[in-house]
């Protein structure tokens, strides 16, 4: 709604500029991301402690499982942790 009122905006005008909706036209808007958990794989092998950390990632880029290598201080040194469900 674009009406003026005597050269000035009026607020629900004011208001819709500073607070735009989101919607996926809007450049802005950000899908929100999954929380994630990442368990060691070599710890339960070694009959040590697994370590677990949390992550976050986005359905639409990473499908499959994600994997990375942390450090695993049981171990003292870096494996690879593997997504949880």
């Amino acid at each position: 709604m674009s009406v003026r009122s005597e050269g000035f905006f009026l607020a629900d005008d004011l208001t819709s500029l500073l607070f735009p909706t989101f919607s996926t036209l809007n450049p802005f808007f950000k899908m929100p991301r999954e929380h994630i958990i990442l368990e060691c794989t070599e710890a339960r092998a070694e009959g040590k402690p697994v370590s677990r950390y949390n992550s976050s990632r986005d359905k639409k880029q990473q499908q499959g499982r994600i994997e990375k290598k942390k450090y695993n201080p049981s171990l003292r040194r870096h494996t690879l942790h593997r997504e949880i469900k």
